[in-house]
């Protein structure tokens, strides 16, 4: 479902606007914590963004693996990751440069040191399709 996890996709290190939930913050309502940092970013961008990575390739992506890009520089790394037992494939989600956030970019996670062919996607990987 693309849920950010506390530790992983949320931290101390990363802010509800690099990871896509700033419309869940209300710079309006008052003074909090972090409120400054978020408005800045907010404002300026951010240079890291959470993006969510579909693998072409077999393999397990886990949290900590780097991920690259097609020169073989590392771009970011991988804050969680799995094999969708939805949808059968290899996703995961990552904290890459904000230059390579944008969707069907072309990307790598490496795992055991191997690359791993993928593409940025939305961070919700499954859809239901079904009536309630």
């Amino acid at each position: 479902m693309g849920l950010p996890l506390y530790g992983d996709e949320l931290s101390d290190d990363i802010s509800p606007v690099m990871c896509g939930l700033s419309m869940f913050v209300k710079f309006d309502k008052g003074d909090f914590i972090g409120r400054d940092a978020c408005a800045q970013q907010k404002a300026d961008g951010v240079k890291q963004k959470v993006v969510g990575i579909k693998l072409s390739d077999k393999g397990v992506p886990r949290h900590g693996y780097p991920v690259v890009n097609e020169e073989g520089q590392q771009i970011g790394e991988v804050t969680t990751g799995y094999k969708s037992i939805s949808t059968g494939d290899f996703v995961c989600m990552a904290l890459v440069d904000a230059a390579y956030a944008k969707l069907d970019t072309p990307v790598s996670v490496l795992i055991h040191n191997k690359p791993r062919k993928g593409v940025v996607v939305k961070k919700r990987f499954y859809q239901k399709n079904y009536k309630k």
